[in-house]
């Protein structure tokens, strides 16, 4: 379904586009802010760009749309799933996304002199890295109050990549 939503979406954006082409090639466009035509044209467009909301410049995009989802805080030790599913895909393609998700760094607060515990995650902790739904366990915070753990996720529709991030506090309840 929503792949015929997204196709349905690039059929009507390319219909306004061809009639604004064959209104401008009748030569109605310079004086045509007053025609009938030209007004239905601009109301049907304005209509169209309201309906599809901000996400609709990227689904009419010839690139796949990253989504990692909302940022968000736990508990140390607590078991966390990152989403992905709100990515998309290219209307120009009928591939499936593929995901990739990677651990980026961390940082502590307050900064600490000590072994920062944010050092001690690594990729390695991310499981079902390539999936839409990884998950892995909040470290441990140490001798600081929270880490704050950013991932990045990269999702390929077969024929373009787009990468998105998110981050996660980890901070004791």
């Amino acid at each position: 379904m929503a792949k015929r939503f997204h196709r349905n979406l690039a059929n009507l954006h390319d219909e306004i586009e061809n009639l604004k082409r064959a209104f401008s090639a009748e030569g109605l466009q310079a004086d045509g802010i007053g025609d009938p035509l030209h007004g239905k044209i601009e109301e049907v467009e304005e209509a169209f760009y309201l309906a599809i909301g901000p996400i609709g410049d990227r689904i009419l995009d010839s690139a796949p749309a990253s989504n990692a989802g909302p940022d968000m805080t736990v508990c140390p030790g607590s078991f966390v799933r990152l989403n992905g599913s709100g990515s998309i895909r290219s209307h120009l393609t009928d591939e499936p996304l593929s995901y990739q998700w990677s651990y980026v760094g961390a940082t502590t607060e307050p900064p600490t002199t000590e072994e920062d515990p944010a050092s001690r995650f690594s990729d390695s902790e991310l499981k079902c890295a390539n999936t839409a739904f990884p998950y892995f366990d909040a470290p441990e915070l140490g001798g600081c109050n929270s880490i704050r753990l950013k991932f990045q996720l990269v999702v390929t529709d077969g024929q373009a990549t787009d990468s998105s991030t998110v981050t996660v506090k980890v901070i004791s309840g």
